[in-house]
């Protein structure tokens, strides 16, 4: 992890050195990585449609809830696997939560410039959709069946405003699924535009709109008008890694304190000590600075009643 402070905080510069600092840890883990149960089916009708589960193996008492993974790249970039030779990685996210007792989904959605507001977020429903309809099918043959009753939503970077635009607009969700969720993860997210450039202007232009309509649907807005009851009994962590860019963490603070403001009482906040904005999820089998997974992974199982 030292290595990871001498890194530049600029996100596309940072990915390459990132991986190669984790590539050779992780490769260390290979056979235990692949040796985790994991399904793919397709749950819509592009190759963008594709998500994978990775079950906990053993018996861990009962069904296990389950964990969908909004991974990020800008909303331009980003697969439910690397390509090779870094195609451990991101299995690697599904291997390690699985190994703690939580089915994991990672899901692939459409990306620009083949959307439109709010399209990966309704991918992202579909996935989630299909999921809980097609439940039998999903828990065949493996030794700990997923909870569709405990559903948590994890997004990073762009993947954190799928999420937030998910579970903040009123009207995405059907209402049969969204009891079923019971916590959301917030990342490093993208999260509003007031002063800050998160994303290429293009992909802000072309998926969020005019400046007016961004302020509408970016996921600080949506906080702000959100019904009072729409994010009643649901737990929210946020998060932030020591050495995200800077624009990274205001944004962070802001979501922090409007959705404190609006729920009234403060969400869970954790700071990924040592990590940049690439690093925490290519650490995950690694050994190295897992803390704040162990820690998520717990709160899971807490909520879940586990």
């Amino acid at each position: 992890m030292e290595a990871i402070k001498e890194l530049p905080r600029d996100i596309v510069a940072s990915i390459g050195p990132t991986l190669a600092v984790f590539l050779p840890l992780v490769k260390a883990h290979e056979s235990e990585i692949s040796g985790v149960k994991h399904k793919t089916f397709k749950y819509g009708a592009t190759e963008r449609h594709q998500l994978d589960v990775y079950f906990p193996s053993g018996n861990f008492g009962g069904k296990a809830p389950v964990l969908f993974f909004v991974y990020g790249g800008g909303l331009m970039s980003g697969d439910r696997v690397f390509e090779p030779p870094a195609d451990l990685f991101y299995r690697n996210v599904g291997a390690f939560f699985a190994k703690q007792g939580i089915v994991t989904v990672i899901a692939d959605y459409r990306l620009y410039p083949h959307i439109k507001f709010p399209d990966p977020a309704e991918d992202i429903r579909d996935a989630m959709v299909w999921f809980v309809s097609n439940i039998d099918e999903v828990n065949k043959d493996v030794s700990t069946p997923a909870d569709v009753d405990n559903i948590f939503i994890r997004g990073h970077s762009a993947g954190g405003a799928v999420a937030a635009t998910l579970v903040l607009m009123p009207d995405l969700l059907p209402q049969d699924l969204r009891p079923r969720i019971k916590g959301l993860i917030l990342q490093a997210g993208v999260y509003h535009f007031r002063d800050i450039v998160p994303l290429n202007p293009d992909v802000t232009s072309s998926y969020y709109g005019n400046e007016v309509q961004q302020r509408e649907r970016e996921p600080l807005g949506l906080v702000e008008r959100a019904p009072e009851n729409l994010l009643r009994g649901l737990s929210i962590i946020t998060m932030i890694a020591e050495y995200d860019p800077p624009e990274y963490l205001a944004m962070h603070q802001d979501i922090t304190k409007a959705l404190n403001e609006k729920l009234g009482t403060p969400v869970q906040e954790i700071v990924m000590q040592g990590h940049n904005h690439i690093s925490p999820n290519a650490c995950l089998y690694s050994g190295e600075g897992e803390g704040w997974a162990f820690e998520v992974a717990e709160w899971v199982k807490v909520k879940s009643g586990i």
